[in-house]
């Protein structure tokens, strides 16, 4: 894993896919009040502190990212979101990026030219085959902009699983049938996040 810098981060268009992680509820997050407006209005409408205080960080991680690669402060990003559920940002920038959080963990994607999903799910008591096929759907769901609830295109996508350790089931879709993407991972370093919300 290498931590995050400063220095903006060159992302290969449909050759690689960056997968971001960061841990929520390491206390260095900047606080919801500093998110955009409709981020507040979304934190507040979460009653309980601690998932209020989770989601608040796993927007601001997906910030951070996100900021390593177009010239915007975290906090400016505009971010919408297309009638899918499926975020983007505004204008016509060619990244692609997905998050997922589950508990203390969150997960970000981001590709350049390539739709991504990424999902992650904290282990529970059912077996391990449920929580992989869960991820696997959900992670094209992502991809693709569509709910459980709904089948998914029929588009090509590749799947990949992302080993996190006993805990969690975690896995990376990404639109075409291209050769795999290199994957390359990054840690969210929480001593950081402050000073690079605030850039």
């Amino acid at each position: 894993m290498t931590p995050p810098t400063e220095e903006r981060i060159a992302l290969e268009s449909g050759a690689e896919v960056h997968v971001w992680r960061a841990c929520l509820d390491c206390l260095d997050w900047p606080a919801a009040e500093g998110l955009p407006a409709p981020d507040r209005r979304r934190a507040a409408a979460i009653q309980v502190a601690a998932r209020r205080q989770r989601w608040a960080a796993s927007r601001w991680a997906l910030r951070i990212a996100l900021s390593r690669y177009v010239a915007a402060e975290p906090s400016e990003l505009e971010l919408l979101v297309d009638r899918g559920g499926k975020p983007r940002l505004a204008g016509d920038s060619a990244l692609r990026f997905s998050l997922s959080h589950s508990g203390e963990l969150a997960l970000i994607a981001a590709a350049a030219g390539r739709e991504v999903g990424i999902d992650v799910e904290r282990r529970g008591r059912r077996a391990v085959p449920f929580y992989e096929d869960w991820v696997r759907r959900e992670a094209v769901g992502k991809c693709f902009g569509v709910g459980l609830a709904e089948p998914p295109p029929d588009r090509p996508v590749r799947v990949l699983p992302l080993d996190l350790g006993d805990e969690w089931a975690a896995a990376l879709a990404v639109a075409g049938t291209e050769q795999a993407p290199l994957v390359r991972r990054f840690d969210l370093v929480p001593a950081a996040t402050a000073a690079l919300a605030r850039r």
